[in-house]
């Protein structure tokens, strides 16, 4: 069964967390792949791709083989990243077509479509403006959450040369103050993969008003820009997921403006990207129809125990799309935070 192989790669690699480091991890991961796609992969990786250059890739190796916590060079990759020309849609189509073609029997093997693929790198626009996003507060949350260790300091080189505090950054602060240890590469495998179990204790009791952040919701209103349906989506209960940010982060008593989703942000919020390439409507698949979501991200598995479990997901999250395709974008926009 694919969805039992994953299992069983993923809890290989959970008992390899605490003898390797993540590269290694890295390299063991890449054995469950073809030799074609093996290539495919390293040469999309090679220094002298464009792909690689556009996303400054050596940057980004650094904070993946960093033994110390990633915070600070995830800040100095963003300073680079968000300041440099984007990646071209000639880059990306390329980029797509090399996984499709050298992977074929790979994605075939794992359940992967090619509009699943195409879908992912579709997305570089969007992801590129939310990790982009930097807030002049990087402290403001509710002030319902009363865990104010959670709030560590940023260090100076990891808050951008610009103005204000890169989101993920601050964010990252936060959950590595929840968290009680360094957030390194090879703490977040272990926690990841079910490795640390005092980590995971740690996740389970931060408090619900942690979403109470406006780099968070930021980032919410460029996402459900791009598919406003999202936030129809039941995510537990009866509750849509704008309904449960509602009731946890109540504007009145949060203490700060969570903004909107007509171009609008939180208040501490601004956008850093230079020259986005984000259009003001989302043209890739699933957009207006998100009753696709569930196909492209939950593709086929065969066995009967993984087949049940993707089946009823599908279901339920089809179900929950359907629902929201009939209701008023304006009204959940207007129910979340108040859009006049």
């Amino acid at each position: 069964m694919k969805t039992s192989s994953a299992i069983i790669a993923a809890s290989a690699l959970a008992a390899s967390v605490s003898a390797q480091d993540v590269t290694s991890i890295a390299q063991n991961a890449l054995g469950y792949l073809s030799g074609g796609c093996i290539a495919t992969v390293l040469n999309i990786a090679n220094s002298q791709s464009p792909l690689y250059q556009c996303l400054d890739g050596n940057l980004l190796a650094s904070i993946v083989t960093s033994n110390s916590s990633i915070i600070e060079p995830v800040g100095n990759y963003l300073d680079t990243f968000c300041s440099s020309q984007p990646c071209s849609n000639a880059t990306l189509t390329n980029a797509t077509q090399s996984i499709i073609t050298g992977c074929a029997t790979d994605l075939q093997k794992f359940g992967v479509t090619n509009q699943t693929i195409e879908w992912a790198i579709a997305q570089y626009p969007l992801a590129r403006d939310v990790l982009c996003l930097k807030t002049s507060n990087p402290n403001i949350t509710s002030s319902t959450n009363s865990s104010s260790s959670a709030n560590s300091t940023s260090s100076g080189n990891s808050t951008s040369s610009g103005n204000g505090t890169f989101c993920a950054v601050a964010l990252l602060n936060e959950f590595q103050g929840y968290l009680g240890e360094p957030l390194t590469p090879k703490n977040i495998a272990s926690v990841a993969l079910g490795g640390n179990s005092t980590a995971s204790k740690a996740i389970q009791n931060i408090p619900k008003t942690a979403l109470c952040d406006e780099c968070i919701f930021g980032a919410l209103a460029l996402v459900e820009e791009q598919y406003p349906q999202l936030g129809n989506i039941t995510v537990y209960g009866n509750y849509t997921l704008n309904q449960g940010l509602e009731g946890v982060c109540n504007k009145t008593s949060s203490g700060f403006n969570l903004g909107g989703f007509n171009g609008s942000l939180p208040t501490n919020i601004t956008e850093s990207a230079v020259n986005s390439t984000l259009n003001p409507v989302n043209v890739t698949l699933p957009q207006s129809n998100i009753t696709a979501f569930a196909t492209q991200l939950l593709p086929s598995a065969t066995g009967s125990a993984s087949s049940g479990v993707v089946a009823s997901v599908k279901s339920e999250i089809t179900s929950a799309a359907a629902s929201a395709a009939g209701s008023s974008v304006t009204a959940v926009k207007k129910r979340w935070i108040g859009q006049q």
